[in-house]
């Protein structure tokens, strides 16, 4: 059998067994795997698939659809490196299991409830690509120890839930989207053409696939930055990996996109928008809690020596359908790389990345149609140490409301309202391309934008934002422009950390803001949302995301003078 992953399972596994770094991990599958055998496979109900449709609500059923291959994944990985019978029944079960439900597509990304018919099964989205890739792997590495029934029941549902509509001409938007999805659904369609498909369906699929991964690219600006966010970068770049592999072993070695500069770019992101040992850029749909897939970084350390190694305590190979590539791919002798303190500069993206050993600022410009967009133009955060000074809030729990235009961006963590840019005359930014940056300009120790154009025309003629970097502080100074239809300004400045105002100072704890206290009325304003974070522990395994009540604090300025037009704020750490 040829290993499209660039490795072979059987030799690989010996070296994983006796590798120290990847020893917790491994005990912890192995007991995850030993509780799961244990364990019958929960029933998915009709009622819970349809919720989404009844509700909004898609959180029930995905823990139970994720929660079933979570525990697949398990017990796969404990028997491929323990090579111990007791799991190999549970094994087969619970790939019958998968194999068994009426559609591997989540009900979010269905055409129900318009129709129930063979286009439910056949409809492939992210996990559905994701579930023929993850039998895939199986395959891959014990197939050859797999009943023969298994294995072909395997291979009939990958045909006729992945290749069937395919072969009906059915052509699939995310095709041609230059982002996340392109490379997610054509990776796992590409792996699975691989190890189930005939010479006639890898013909059919493999290079019309392929130019998902330009798509991809397309989506990348030439400075490497994933607008999406860090977690649609993990997501979307490994499968983009998973799949130019495939491609490299496929051709041998006459299609290799590793020789892209901007491939090797993009390889660097996570390092680049790491701002402390436990936090990250959490612009758009991001978290701001830092975590990686271990065995897709050491591939890309592998690939290009320059990637670093974080510490493992924030290694994880959790995803959504979780992938045997962070063991095949995982360094056994896995070495951490010092921290870096640099400027980063993304200009396509418009991105400031400030690193110092006292804080670290990430500021944007941008647009308001970007990929997973917020309405956040100018916004920025800045952490000490592991704390977060001031916050961006990421992303907000996923619903069908979250998703649906006229709601989005009344939620605190999408509309401006929720992030630390100015509001005129009651105003927040809109959503659109048209919406957006002008003029920005990047130095080693600054960053400044105009900004006018991220709010309604004729609101205000101009708005100009800079940041400046110190040693010890931040300094924002933001000059307005007034027009004739300006009739307040309101700076607000966001924070997760209960705020003390004294006279020209408000205490954060772990810094202070320090302003002109006979120039502004302030205003402090509590909210409670629920913050959304990824439960990427490999010790936690009942949930993808956990929502945690939470409570941020709107600092809101106002000059006393309405003819004021310079707002000057200090963050001083």
């Amino acid at each position: 059998m040829k290993h499209y992953y660039g490795v072979d399972p059987e030799v690989k596994k010996e070296k994983l067994k006796n590798s120290e770094a990847l020893k917790p991990f491994l005990e912890d599958i192995i007991a995850q795997a030993d509780t799961a055998i244990c364990e019958d496979s929960i029933a998915f109900k009709m009622s819970e698939y349809m919720m989404f449709f009844d509700s909004g609500n898609r959180n029930i059923y995905e823990k139970k659809y994720f929660g079933r291959r979570q525990k697949c994944f398990f017990i796969f990985i404990a028997y491929w490196l323990t090579g111990d019978e007791k799991y190999k029944t549970p094994l087969v079960d619970y790939i019958n299991y998968i194999c068994d439900e009426f559609s591997w597509c989540l009900p979010a990304h269905s055409e129900l409830p318009q129709q129930m018919n063979e286009a439910v099964v056949e409809h492939v989205d992210l996990f559905q690509a994701e579930t023929a890739r993850f039998l895939a792997e199986i395959y891959m590495c014990v197939g050859d120890t797999l009943p023969d029934y298994v294995v072909d029941r395997m291979h009939l549902e990958v045909r006729r839930r992945i290749f069937a509509s395919f072969k009906k001409g059915k052509r699939y938007g995310w095709e041609d989207w230059c982002m996340n999805w392109a490379t997610v659904c054509a990776a796992g369609c590409v792996v699975a053409a691989l190890y189930f498909g005939d010479e006639e369906e890898q013909k059919m699929l493999i290079p019309r696939l392929n130019a998902c991964l330009d798509h991809y690219l397309l989506g990348i600006g030439e400075d490497g930055c994933c607008k999406e966010g860090i977690s649609y970068w993990t997501y979307g770049f490994s499968h983009f990996c998973i799949q130019a592999e495939a491609l490299r072993v496929y051709t041998d070695g006459e299609v290799d996109y590793f020789t892209h500069p901007k491939v090797e770019k993009l390889a660097k992101f996570l390092q680049k928008v790491r701002l402390a040992e436990n936090k990250v850029v959490c612009f758009a749909d991001g978290f701001e809690h830092f975590t990686y897939r271990m065995g897709f970084q050491c591939f890309l350390k592998h690939k290009y020596p320059e990637v670093m190694l974080p510490s493992l305590k924030y290694g994880t190979y959790k995803g959504n359908v979780h992938s045997a590539f962070d063991f095949l791919w995982f360094d056994e002798n896995y070495k951490e790389d010092a921290p870096v303190y640099e400027t980063e500069i993304f200009e396509d993206s418009q991105w400031f990345i400030k690193k110092t050993p006292r804080y670290s600022l990430a500021a944007k410009g941008g647009r308001n149609d970007e990929p997973h967009n917020h309405n956040d133009i100018g916004s920025f955060m800045i952490t000490v140490g592991d704390e977060t000074f001031m916050a961006d809030l990421g992303r907000g729990e996923y619903t069908r409301q979250n998703f649906t235009p006229s709601i989005r961006y009344t939620l605190l963590q999408n509309g401006s309202h929720g992030h630390s840019v100015p509001i005129i005359n009651g105003a927040y930014q809109p959503e659109g391309g048209t919406f957006c940056a002008e003029n920005v300009e990047f130095s080693e120790n600054g960053f400044s934008l105009q900004m006018e154009k991220a709010y309604p025309v004729g609101l205000i003629d101009g708005i100009h934002r800079q940041f400046t970097c110190t040693t010890d502080r931040v300094v924002l100074t933001d000059t307005f422009t007034p027009s004739a239809n300006t009739t307040s300004i309101v700076e607000r400045l966001m924070t997760k950390i209960e705020p003390k105002v004294e006279e020209g100072m408000i205490d954060l704890g772990v810094g202070k803001i320090l302003f002109d206290a006979s120039k502004y009325e302030i205003k402090v304003n509590p909210v409670s949302f629920d913050s959304v974070t990824i439960n990427a522990s490999y010790k936690e395994h009942n949930a993808r995301d956990i929502a945690v009540p939470t409570t941020v604090y709107q600092l809101d300025f106002e000059a006393k003078d309405r003819n004021e037009t310079v707002f000057v704020f200090e963050f001083v750490i």
